[in-house]
């Protein structure tokens, strides 16, 4: 550990000592900047007056809502039901749209709250996401019945199932749905015939098979977006019967059974924008055996015109010349995931980077650049954000910049996973190398609303791993930072 302060903070796998005491002021990556001028590192971008507004009304529904419990005809009590005080609101689809946007946000989803968005024409909507919901039966689903809906993300809702969501919604939101998320869904079920409008589809992290993908293809022949990660899905040549419309694939750890009929299929996709070939991380050793061939393959013959997203984050396997040489045959390529290959040094050291006309972004570990971009990419995945905090760690221990950028997207990964130790152990090791102290440091300034923030997630860390020594060490010096003690109002400390 080191000495300077007499603590030291760690991320979980080998303790590496903290920043030393005497540290210079900040520096941009790109230009150094004279040390008289004041370094902006602002980047949090202020909260519009009509979000605030949804956040105020959200927190507050049991002020500005009634709940009401009626009696069925035969007696039995009916589960309650919220509506506005004021019998004269009305709020426009967007709004309510939002509305219920930021109740899910904030974690204040539950079957009761879901039926203020029963009537639609108090708030009608069209746009539902009510991701990772906290609902106790499919029942809460009921307010979908009477709403016309275009697009619905109910990801990762253990208590419904596919065949269930689909019986809530009406004739209209059937026939017209474009964009339907059903990630994480046990029972995925056989779609209805009148669903052949959905354009984007997403079925990741489910048991969706073979014999399921043969259906959808050819049901809703207009598909131009699925989602097959981490599904059972062994064949993709049902694809195929979309080749002309599908435009972005993702096949994030799918494990193929035919390795040069899917490297064939996937050369068949003339016209697909993105393509996600990566591989998770921890199980990359397993992953390789089967699918290792299929990718280098594709990267080896592969030649869409169109394409621009190509992900292989995770294949330890592919050579720097088969991927120097899909990047050549595909000038438009604007993003390129590298996490964990090892490759993006060698595409920057070699020059090229240099040598396209057009500006290609690299998602890897390799320099803060890519890390802000890799956790901006990769933040449904734990694993890859594990990853990407611990190299964080690495890269900022004797780092003379503190992003603010950085420190949002750490705080956003705390908070999102808050249930995993080594994530929050290597978060709170991160903020503590990116907040600088003010005493240090008088030019440069973190926003106190995102201060605020790093106290909320770092409190949570502690009062939720009360037992981690090391993370609770981590916390206690970012609390100690003399930045937080000076701007953030004294009554958020809840310890």
């Amino acid at each position: 550990m080191a000495e300077g302060n007499g603590a030291g903070v760690g991320v979980g796998e080998g303790q590496v000592p903290c920043d030393p005491p005497d540290r210079p002021a900040g520096q941009n990556q790109a230009q150094q900047q004279p040390a008289e001028s004041s370094v902006s590192l602002h980047t949090l971008n202020a909260k519009s007056l009509k979000l605030l507004c949804m956040e105020s009304v959200a927190s507050h529904l049991n002020r500005l809502c009634t709940l009401q419990t009626t009696l069925s005809e035969d007696g039995l009590l009916q589960p309650s039901t919220l509506s506005f005080i004021d019998k004269d609101v009305r709020l426009p689809t967007r709004l309510a749209d939002r509305l219920l946007h930021c109740l899910c946000v904030n974690k204040y989803i539950t079957d009761v709250t879901l039926s203020l968005f029963a009537d639609p024409l108090v708030t009608p909507l069209c746009h539902v996401d009510i991701s990772g919901a906290s609902l106790t039966s499919s029942y809460g689903l009921h307010f979908l019945h009477r709403q016309n809906i275009s697009t619905l993300n109910v990801a990762r809702i253990s208590v419904i199932t596919v065949p269930d969501l689909m019986k809530q919604l009406n004739t209209w939101s059937q026939c017209n749905l474009k964009d339907l998320n059903v990630e994480g869904i046990r029972d995925i079920g056989l779609y209805p015939l009148n669903t052949r409008s959905l354009q984007r589809l997403n079925v990741s992290h489910s048991s969706f098979s073979n014999a399921d993908l043969q259906l959808v293809t050819e049901l809703m022949s207009g598909l131009e977006s699925i989602d097959l990660s981490h599904t059972s899905v062994t064949n993709i040549s049902s694809l195929l019967n979309i080749k002309d419309k599908l435009k972005v694939l993702r096949l994030h750890s799918v494990s193929v059974e035919l390795e040069s009929q899917a490297a064939n299929t996937l050369c068949e996709l003339t016209v697909l924008r993105e393509l996600d070939l990566s591989s998770t991380i921890e199980t990359v050793v397993q992953a390789y055996a089967i699918d290792r061939g299929f990718v280098s393959q594709f990267l080896a013959t592969g030649n869409i015109p169109h394409l621009n997203y190509i992900d292989i984050s995770g294949q330890n396997g592919i050579t720097k010349k088969s991927i120097y040489m899909f990047i050549q045959r595909h000038p438009v390529i604007q993003f390129c995931g590298l996490l964990h290959t090892g490759l993006s040094h060698d595409l920057i050291n070699e020059g090229i980077l240099e040598s396209r006309t057009s500006k290609m972004i690299l998602a890897s570990d390799g320099n803060l650049d890519q890390l802000i971009v890799s956790l901006q990419q990769y933040i449904n995945r734990p694993v890859y954000i594990k990853h990407l905090l611990r190299s964080l760690f690495t890269l900022t221990r004797s780092c003379d910049q503190h992003h603010c950028q950085l420190i949002e997207l750490v705080v956003c990964a705390m908070k999102r996973y808050v249930v995993y130790d080594d994530i929050q152990l290597a978060g709170t090791a991160c903020l503590h190398n990116l907040i600088p102290q003010r005493h240090r440091n008088r030019n440069i300034h973190v926003h106190p609303t995102l201060l605020t923030d790093t106290i909320s997630a770092t409190l949570d860390a502690m009062e939720k791993f009360h037992s981690n020594w090391q993370l609770q060490r981590n916390c206690l010096l970012i609390l100690h930072n003399d930045q937080i003690l000076y701007k953030v109002v004294s009554t958020t400390f809840t310890v």
